[in-house]
């Protein structure tokens, strides 16, 4: 039997030492790799959570608004309303110029007795 070639045999566990490294490497890289993306994909889930918060509270926010409008809006006075009102505005005006008239008829009196008193010599 002949003897064992010892360069031989380091140079094929150097060979194995160095396979066993780079895989040991690619393995680390690839579990680093995963556990990055596990992170980001936690920390996105947080973000988005937060972000989906901010705006259900900002829609809470506007259906409060939308709410506050529409009662304002059902309370608002409709076209019928406005027709009587603007009917009684001119039933108003039509009998304050009615009196304007009437005071004017009765000023004009008031002013012919006061001018026949004065003009009205009694006892003479």
């Amino acid at each position: 039997m002949e003897g064992f070639d010892y360069s031989q045999g380091k140079f094929y566990l150097d060979l194995l030492q160095l396979v066993g490294l780079v895989a040991l490497g690619i393995y680390t890289h690839i579990t680093q790799r995963s556990k990055a993306n596990a992170q980001a994909i936690t920390t996105m889930g947080e973000e988005s959570q937060q972000r989906l918060e901010e705006v259900r509270n900002h829609v809470i926010g506007i259906e409060r608004r939308v709410d506050v409008l529409e009662n304002r809006q059902a309370q608002a006075p409709t076209h019928g309303d406005l027709a009587i009102l603007h009917k009684r505005v001119t039933n108003a005006t039509e009998t304050m110029e009615r009196l304007a008239g009437e005071f004017q008829a009765t000023n004009r009196q008031l002013g012919l007795i006061h001018e026949h008193l004065l003009n009205d010599k009694r006892g003479d």
